[in-house]
């Protein structure tokens, strides 16, 4: 069942806000038919990156981005999710005084992570998913940093 891309929706890149995502995607992922083992990965990888978008995303060296936005695309088994801010594109940095769990989780938890720049500046997180758990072993994380 292909349910085609869904639009970004756009929150305000405030702690918030993540639980409000975190459900917009995973119901999102519930309509695609995702089992409740999936949901589970869903919601936590999600969390993450969410939150990543809030605690990480920066306009100036002082100015938090204001935003971030979420977007879903369903093609057969596959459930994709994009995370994008407004702030200015890095590359993941795991001391930048986080607990640097985040990036491995979700990389554990999805198919595939992809972290790259979006042409206006900002940063934007890729996770796929299987809509159904594959047997173990199979889901095979690959991640990756795209620079323009």
């Amino acid at each position: 069942m292909a349910l085609g891309r869904a639009p970004y929706l756009s929150w305000p890149a405030t702690p918030q806000a993540i639980g409000d995502a975190r459900s917009e995607i995973v119901g999102r992922a519930r309509a695609a038919g995702a089992s409740a083992d999936v949901l589970t990965d869903i919601k936590l990888a999600v969390s993450e990156a969410c939150a990543n978008a809030v605690m990480h995303a920066y306009v100036t060296r002082h100015r938090r981005a204001e935003r971030f936005a979420v977007a879903t695309a369903t093609d057969g088994e596959r459930f994709d999710v994009w995370i994008t801010d407004e702030g200015r594109c890095a590359a993941p940095d795991v001391a930048s005084g986080g607990a640097g769990l985040g990036l491995g989780l979700m990389t554990a938890l999805s198919v595939a992570m992809v972290i790259g720049c979006v042409p206006d500046g900002g940063t934007q997180v890729h996770l796929t998913f299987a809509l159904r758990r594959q047997a173990s072993g199979m889901r095979a994380a690959r991640s990756g940093v795209r620079r323009p």
